[in-house]
């Protein structure tokens, strides 16, 4: 695990695009997956990589995006992931519509949606009973009561072992939500954290310095046995923490 803390809210979403493209481009002539988080701090990330100086640099031929979670909306909702991703990035990219891999959240029934998105996720990754995918990188935020995803404290997908993705619960509208569970997070070569706000600064510490209180996070439950996991915070989310600025 890695930390590092930046200025502000622009300066750590250029280095997080940054990470993105060397990422992608680490991956050489293979398939890149992307799985990609809701909410307002990965937002800016989505931004900065949409601007041509670091757009310019990805392989969007090869590149697949996913997303890591979805409320049950409309994708012309203000409220869907998949449309945030797709006003911010999608649209200012030469991605081919085929790599783009949203959940169906204007099914009538999350049960529905998760399940298809469980379909196309084993047929893409080509898995066989019992596998996960094993995306190339994956986009976290955390919320200030520790949940990440759509994976809530104290939450019945939290126990999820074999499915890949399930529906979810939140207490603020909407309350219907998809997910990914945490087998799959686990699986992922890479994690970046994305998390700013003072009001987030406790639960970093609790996560980052004090194990057994970050047990019952949901935050606290990444933990890849193969991947890495690299947090970019703000000074603010990160003023509970021994200084360690990034670049």
């Amino acid at each position: 695990m890695r930390i590092e803390i930046f200025p502000d809210l622009q300066a750590l979403s250029r280095k997080a695009a940054s990470y993105i493209v060397e990422e992608a481009r680490a991956s050489r002539d293979r398939p890149f997956t992307l799985a990609l988080s809701g909410g307002s701090t990965p937002r800016e990330a989505y931004r900065s990589l949409a601007d041509p100086s670091f757009s310019s640099l990805m392989p969007w031929k090869r590149t697949h995006i996913f997303w890591v979670d979805e409320r049950m909306v409309s994708p012309t909702d203000c409220d869907s992931n998949y449309g945030m991703v797709r006003n911010l990035l999608v649209s200012h990219i030469s991605v081919p519509p085929e790599n783009v891999h949203p959940f169906a959240g204007d099914l009538p029934s999350p049960e529905e949606a998760a399940a298809r998105y469980e379909v196309e996720l084993k047929e893409f990754f080509q898995l066989g009973r019992g596998q996960f995918p094993e995306f190339n990188l994956v986009l976290l935020g955390m919320g200030e009561d520790g949940h990440t995803a759509s994976l809530f404290p104290s939450s019945k997908a939290l126990l999820e072992t074999r499915r890949l993705a399930v529906p979810a619960h939140s207490e603020k509208p909407p309350h219907s939500r998809l997910t990914l569970t945490l087998p799959v997070l686990n699986m992922a070569k890479k994690i970046i954290f994305l998390v700013t706000g003072k009001e987030k600064a406790y639960t970093v510490k609790r996560v980052l310095k004090d194990p057994r209180e970050a047990s019952p996070l949901p935050a606290g439950l990444i933990q890849p046995s193969l991947g890495r996991v690299l947090w970019l915070l703000d000074e603010e989310a990160a003023s509970q923490l021994r200084p360690v600025r990034g670049i």
